[in-house]
């Protein structure tokens, strides 16, 4: 049974993650926060950058990231990883305009680019355009050589087709791909999930979440999970979880 849901990719949530030290002597110090970090520009080359934005991100703190890579765009203009890098992180914190000049500027420097390709795969499928989403995402995964990021952005492409058929086998690949970092394994996981619950595979499904599972699992259920383009507007706690995993930054 095919469930032919809304074409929208990805709604991750954005919060800032500010630390902060005080220490005491005759007169209070104040640390510097990530955000004023990030402001200041405090790097001295593009990998550094990179570096930094990656590192704020893994923290949670997109905004500090996105900040990070807008100074580093005006200092490194051309960078091909640094435009890549900024584009991908814009889109995360949902300025999705910025991303798509940005994401196509990474191409025409570097065509190759398959986290860009996925970005841009996951912008389009935002805006409905899911034929073309496909074959973005399509690309990107032949480019990056099965990579699991990649492997899930084209997987959830079919859940948000309706074919969970065709995201199983990539599911499973980008599982089993030593390339899958700890930090997305749960978001894959849960990908895999939602695919065999569009199926009616309920036992099987829930050996991925270890939670019992909606009954029954219908179309406005999925919808609710991953995330519903002008409808409704509450969304269950861990909707967030269901979404499909982007690569921001750096590596």
């Amino acid at each position: 049974m095919h469930f032919h849901g809304p074409h929208i990719f990805m709604l991750l949530a954005t919060f800032t993650c500010v630390l902060a030290a005080c220490e005491k002597n005759t007169q209070s110090t104040l640390q510097p926060t990530a955000g004023e970090m990030a402001e200041s520009g405090s790097f001295t080359t593009a990998d550094e950058a990179l570096r930094m934005a990656e590192a704020l991100k893994i923290s949670g703190a997109y905004t500090d990231a996105l900040n990070v890579m807008t100074v580093a765009y005006r200092r490194f203009p051309g960078n091909a990883a640094v435009v890549s890098a900024y584009g991908r992180i814009a889109l995360i914190n949902g300025q999705d305009e910025l991303a798509k000049h940005l994401l196509s500027e990474a191409l025409v420097i570097a065509p190759d680019d398959w986290r860009a390709l996925s970005a841009q795969g996951v912008l389009e499928a935002r805006g409905g355009n899911i034929s073309d989403a496909r074959r973005m995402l399509d690309l990107a995964n032949n480019t990056s050589g099965d990579d699991a990021v990649a492997l899930n952005n084209l997987a959830t492409a079919a859940l948000l087709d309706g074919e969970p058929e065709r995201a199983v086998p990539l599911l499973t690949r980008a599982l089993a791909s030593p390339s899958l970092k700890p930090m997305h394994r749960e978001r894959v996981k849960r990908n895999m999930a939602l695919a065999l619950l569009m199926q009616g595979r309920v036992t099987e499904a829930e050996a991925y979440t270890h939670e019992k599972l909606p009954q029954p699992f219908d179309k406005a259920a999925i919808q609710r999970l991953i995330g519903v383009k002008n409808g409704p507007k509450t969304v269950i706690p861990s909707a967030k979880s269901w979404v499909p995993v982007i690569e921001s930054a750096g590596s």
